[in-house]
């Protein structure tokens, strides 16, 4: 329950950030969690506000970002699965690739702020 009350404070948090509805857009269409060799985009998910709320509130003023950080963020994001029967950390559904695609587009809106 804790994790979720975290989750639910970044998604209400971020949405007041310049170009936080360009980076949810393309967090949503340019990444997805695979299962059984199904993709299913993020923003079908309804996971992409989540995910980039808490990508946001990750970028130091560096403007970097690395991967462990977004992998941490992922592992505190649950996923449920059959109906609820199995919720699975959302990082154990995503591929290494859309993961590093995570954290560019992180870093990319983090330049364009």
């Amino acid at each position: 329950m804790g994790a979720w009350l975290d989750l639910a404070s970044l998604v209400s948090s971020g949405s007041r950030t310049p170009g936080m509805s360009e980076f949810v857009a393309e967090v949503g269409k340019d990444t997805y969690l695979d299962v059984a060799g199904w993709h299913l985009l993020l923003k079908d998910a309804k996971l992409d506000v989540a995910v980039s709320t808490g990508l946001a509130a990750l970028v130091p003023k560096s403007g970097r970002v690395s991967e462990e950080q977004v992998r941490g963020l992922l592992r505190r994001i649950p996923v449920k699965l059959g109906g609820g029967k199995l919720t699975v950390p959302l990082e154990d559904l995503m591929p290494a690739r859309c993961v590093a695609d995570l954290v560019e587009l992180t870093e990319r809106h983090a330049r364009d702020l």
